[in-house]
């Protein structure tokens, strides 16, 4: 996987997000939010279901910026269905497990 094209997937992600979170009606929104960025992180976490990290077999900026993006996630998914926590943390290789508690 091309490390340029993940950062690609990522940074739409974050824009998308962010977006979202400075709109003016973000309350109405936020659902919304979680449920327009699924598609990609499913594609995402089963790309990370038989790989250690976003690029290989050693961490790199894109996981980070991944990690960030999710914690973000998480925290507008707080007292939603918990939609993102359950892409991600369960059934995931251990190392995906330690980077995404």
């Amino acid at each position: 996987v091309n490390v340029d094209m993940l950062q690609g997937v990522i940074s739409d992600l974050k824009n998308f997000v962010s977006h979202t979170v400075y709109d003016p009606e973000y309350e109405a929104k936020r659902t919304g939010l979680i449920s327009g960025s699924i598609g990609s992180l499913e594609r995402i976490a089963a790309w990370l279901g038989s790989h250690a990290f976003l690029a290989g077999a050693n961490p790199t900026y894109i996981d980070f910026m991944f990690v960030e993006l999710l914690s973000l996630l998480d925290f507008i998914d707080s007292g939603l269905p918990g939609i993102v926590s359950s892409v991600f943390k369960e059934n995931g290789p251990p190392v995906r497990a330690s980077l995404f508690p």
